[in-house]
């Protein structure tokens, strides 16, 4: 598949980080003008104050989403995550879904994909541009991911134990997803983790069964 590069609306973006920048920057350093101390404190107070509301509005500029066969790159608004796609089991909406290394179902807000922060009360063509990238990302995970779980579960006998064990922890986390879009009453696609989770348990308790036996 070809790799999946998503971005916020240009001017939403602009938007957000020069109100993170006034936040953030202009307003501690309006605050240390006021205070009775030297110019030299003043100066250096000031360029402390910008610089943390310099790095935000840079971050938000540069938040975004890339997918590729490998991974999945989530930079936001203070952090940057790199997640296995091989550990994906879903997305919603502006959120997505992951096994964690101890087998939890661990979620990641995508700050590319999601709302400005001032939402006006009629659509935008931010919001627009918010849903089609949404849906673009939905539509790739399940081109990587969902419709490749049955092909997955075929191919668990060729695996090593430590693949094997990862694919026990992530299908297990996928069924819980599914669990979870059920209680919300989320539209739904058909259930397909639970038949990686049972062919991946079944080759694991073979594989204890035949050391076992060997003992």
């Amino acid at each position: 598949m070809k790799p999946l590069w998503l971005e916020r609306e240009p001017a939403s973006r602009h938007g957000t980080a020069a109100t993170a920048f006034l936040l953030f920057g202009v307003a501690p350093a309006l605050f240390i003008v006021t205070l009775p101390i030297s110019a030299l404190a003043t100066t250096l107070g000031v360029a402390c104050a910008l610089a943390p509301g310099v790095a935000l509005a840079v971050r938000i500029e540069r938040v975004l989403v890339y997918a590729d066969h490998e991974a999945v790159v989530l930079r936001g608004y203070l952090w940057t995550r790199r997640i296995a796609l091989t550990d994906v089991v879903g997305v919603e909406g502006n959120t997505l879904f992951w096994c964690g290394p101890r087998g939890r179902l661990r979620s990641s807000r995508m700050a590319a994909l999601s709302d400005p922060v001032s939402r006006a009360p009629w659509p935008t063509p931010a919001h627009d541009v918010n849903r089609r990238e949404q849906a673009r990302m939905r539509a790739w995970i399940e081109q990587a991911v969902g419709v490749r779980i049955k092909r997955r579960a075929r191919l668990v006998g060729h695996l090593d134990d430590t693949a094997l064990a990862r694919e026990v922890r992530v299908s297990a986390a996928g069924v819980r997803w599914e669990g979870r879009r059920r209680r919300l009453r989320s539209t739904q696609p058909t259930p397909r983790w639970g038949v990686l989770r049972a062919t991946a348990e079944q080759e694991t308790a073979a594989r204890a069964g035949v050391a076992a036996k060997t003992r």
